[in-house]
C-alpha cells in the first residue's frame, strides 16, 4: 500500500507541473527565472548554494547599477551656480533640526526613571549616532563648498544679442540688477547658517568669494547689455531727403556765405539747424530768396528720448543740404529743442547724446564671454587699514634711517668739538695769541651747538621711528 500512495503522490506532483496547453496568454509581473527540470538543483545543499550565487550576482550587479548613477550625476554636476547655492542651502539646514532633535531627546532620556549611569550610556550612544550621520552631512557640505568646478549662473538666453529690440537689453539689465539683489540676501541668509553650525569661517570665505564672482558676473552682464544697446543707439540714421521748412538770411559777398535755418517739430525727428551755405553771387541772385529748389537729409543718432510714450529723436548730427541735384557746403549747428529741456530725463539723455556724439561713449563690441570669464574678485588690496599700515612701516624706516644718518653726524661733531677743545685750552695755558683763541672759542661753541641740534635730531626721529613702528603693529590687531 505504501509502494502504491507513492507512486499517487508522485503523479500528482508531475501533473501539477505541467502547463495547460491552452492557456490564455497574460502579462504577468516580473519573476525569478524558473528553471527546468534538468536545472533546478537536485539536494537542500546544491539548491542553498545555487540560491547564494543568485544573491552574490545580484549584490554585485546593484553596485554597479549605484556606481554607474553617481558617476553620471558627477558628470552633470549643477546645472547653474543658482542650484548648486539651493544644495548647499538645504545641507545646512537638513542638519540644524538634527542638532535640535538630539538636544529633545537627551532632555527626553535625562527625564525618565533609571540609574545616572545607564542615561548616560544612552546619551553616549545617541550622540555618537548622530556624530556618524552628521559628519556624514558635513563632510557632504565642506566638499560642495570647497569644490573648484566654475559653476555659471542660469544664463538662459539672456546674453545672447537682439538687435531688434533695444528695449529687451534694459529689461534683462533689470533682470541682472534683481539677481544681484537676491544674491545678497541668499548669501547673508546662508552665512547666517553656517555660522549657526559652526563651519570654519574659511569654508565661509571661500563661498562668499563665490558669491562675489556671481555678482560681477551680473554686473558684467549688464554692461554687456549696455555695450548691445550702445552699438543700436551709436548708429547714425538719417531722414530721406525732401524739402524742410527753410528760411534764408543775408548772403556775405566777402566770404560767398549764404545764412540758412531749418528746421521741423512735425515728426519724431525735431531739428532746429543755424548756419550758413557757401554759395556764388550769381546764383544767390538768381535764388532771390526762394527755397523751391532746397531739399535736406538730416543725419540723427538713433538714440530715442521718451515724450509722453513716444519715441523722439531730437540727437541730430548733420545736415545735408541741396540746392537742385548739387550738395552745397555747409556750415552750422542744431539748437536745443524748445520745451524738451524742462522734461524729466533730458538732461541725463542730453548727456548720452553728447558722449555718443564726441566718441566719449564708444561701442566695446564685447560678447557673452565677457560675463562668463572668471575674473578676480575680493576687497582691493590697498585697503584703509593696509595703506596706515604700510604708511606707519615707511614712516618708521625712514625715520629710523635719518636718525642712524645723524647719529653719524653726531659722533663726527664731537670728534671735532674734541679737537676745538683741546686746541683751545693749549692756547689759553700758552697765554699767547689772544686773538688766535677767541677764534678757537668761537670755532668751538658753534661746534658745540651744532652737535646738540643734531643729538636732538637723532633722538626725536628714533622715538618717531619706534612710535610709527609700534602703530603699525597695533594695526593687526584691529
Amino acid at each position: 500500500m505504501a509502494f502504491f500512495a507513492l507512486l499517487l503522490l508522485l503523479f500528482g506532483y508531475s501533473f501539477a507541473q505541467e502547463p495547460e496547453a491552452e492557456a490564455p496568454s497574460q502579462p504577468q509581473p516580473q519573476q525569478t527565472q524558473i528553471l527546468s527540470p534538468q536545472e533546478i538543483p537536485q539536494g537542500f545543499a546544491a539548491q542553498l548554494k545555487a540560491a547564494q550565487q543568485a544573491q552574490q550576482q545580484e549584490a554585485t550587479a546593484e553596485p554597479l547599477k549605484t556606481e554607474k548613477k553617481t558617476e553620471t550625476a558627477s558628470q552633470n554636476g549643477y546645472h547653474s551656480y543658482e542650484a548648486y547655492l539651493d544644495s548647499i542651502e538645504l545641507t545646512a539646514r537638513l542638519l540644524l533640526p538634527a542638532r535640535l532633535a538630539l538636544d529633545s531627546m537627551k532632555y527626553v532620556i535625562n527625564s525618565q526613571f533609571g540609574t545616572e549611569k545607564n542615561k548616560q550610556i544612552k546619551i553616549e550612544n545617541l550622540e555618537k549616532q548622530h556624530a556618524i550621520k552628521e559628519k556624514k552631512m558635513m563632510d557632504k557640505l565642506k566638499s560642495t563648498i570647497k569644490l573648484s568646478q566654475d559653476i555659471q549662473p542660469e544664463w538662459g538666453v539672456l546674453l545672447q544679442k537682439n538687435e531688434n529690440d533695444i528695449n529687451e537689453y534694459k529689461k534683462r539689465m533689470d533682470v541682472f540688477k534683481g539677481k544681484i539683489s537676491d544674491m545678497n540676501v541668499m548669501s547673508a541668509r546662508i552665512n547666517s547658517l553656517l555660522a549657526k553650525l559652526q563651519v570654519d569661517s574659511s569654508y565661509i570665505e571661500t563661498l562668499e568669494k563665490k558669491n562675489m564672482l556671481y555678482v560681477k558676473r551680473m554686473e558684467r552682464a549688464c554692461e554687456l547689455m549696455q555695450d548691445y544697446a550702445f552699438k543700436e543707439e551709436a548708429q547714425v540714421l538719417s531722414t530721406e531727403r525732401k524739402k524742410f521748412p527753410m528760411t534764408l538770411g543775408e548772403y556775405n559777398e566777402n566770404k560767398g556765405e549764404l545764412q540758412v535755418n531749418i528746421k521741423d517739430f512735425s515728426s519724431n525727428i525735431p531739428f532746429d539747424y543755424h548756419g550758413v551755405i557757401k554759395m556764388k553771387q550769381r546764383q544767390v541772385e538768381t535764388i532771390d530768396n526762394e527755397t523751391d529748389g532746397f531739399t535736406a537729409i538730416i543725419d540723427y543718432i538713433n538714440y530715442p528720448f521718451v515724450v509722453d510714450g513716444v519715441k523722439m529723436y531730437p540727437g541730430a548730427k548733420k545736415a545735408h543740404i541741396y540746392y537742385e541735384d548739387d550738395e552745397l557746403t555747409t556750415i552750422g549747428a542744431f539748437k536745443a529743442i524748445e520745451g524738451f529741456d524742462w522734461r524729466e530725463g533730458y538732461s541725463q539723455w542730453a548727456t548720452t547724446v553728447d558722449s555718443l556724439l564726441t566718441g566719449k561713449l564708444k561701442y566695446r563690441n564685447l560678447d557673452s564671454s565677457y560675463a562668463m570669464k572668471k575674473v578676480k574678485v575680493g576687497p582691493p588690496f590697498w585697503t584703509p587699514k593696509r595703506i596706515f599700515r604700510a604708511t606707519a612701516f615707511v614712516l618708521s624706516a625712514a625715520s629710523l634711517g635719518l636718525g642712524y644718518w645723524q647719529n653719524t653726524q653726531v659722533k663726527s661733531k664731537t670728534q671735532k668739538a674734541n679737537e676745538l677743545y683741546g686746541e683751545t685750552l693749549k692756547l689759553a695755558m700758552e697765554g699767547k695769541d689772544a686773538s688766535g683763541h677767541k677764534d678757537k672759542a668761537k670755532l668751538y661753541d658753534d661746534e658745540v651747538k651744532s652737535l646738540e641740534k643734531s643729538q636732538f635730531a637723532r633722538n626725536g626721529l628714533y622715538i618717531s621711528a619706534g612710535a610709527f613702528g609700534v602703530a603699525g603693529i597695533v594695526s593687526f590687531f584691529f
